[in-house]
């Protein structure tokens, strides 16, 4: 059997946790898959992805901190909002951003459950409240 140790090891575990719905557990395996914010390379944007939606359904302010310092990594992606709504320190129990968040388990791809959070988030807003903020 292949030692945790390795990435490819970790990164089934951290998948396993995050199916099971142990967010903190997949949290903390996706953080510690990352190198330093500024040794970070453009592959390490998924786990970095991942582990703000563990640490965001974990309620985890402290870890959504951390994995906020590798928003360089989203930058001119399609992504890069959805990943900067995860990792806002605002209203941490918000439930739009939970709701939206637990529907990672039917979305085949990042990508899909990134447009289907954007549709429920902005499905949620009260009327008139669209973009001026």
């Amino acid at each position: 059997m292949e030692p945790l140790d390795q990435p490819d090891a970790r990164a089934l575990l951290a998948d396993a946790y995050l199916r099971k719905r142990d967010w903190s557990r997949a949290a903390e395996t996706y953080l510690t898959m990352l190198p330093p914010p500024q040794e970070s390379r453009p592959t390490d944007a998924e786990f970095a992805y991942k582990g703000a939606i563990a640490a965001r359904m974990a309620k985890q302010p402290e870890t959504l901190a951390r994995l906020r310092g590798y928003a360089g990594l989203f930058e001119g992606r399609s992504d890069a909002a959805s990943f900067d709504l995860i990792t806002a320190q605002t209203d941490i129990d918000g439930q739009a951003i939970s709701e939206a968040v637990r529907s990672l388990a039917d979305a085949p791809t990042v990508d899909a459950f990134s447009a289907a959070m954007k549709a429920r988030f902005e499905s949620s807003e009260p009327a008139g409240a669209g973009g001026s903020r």
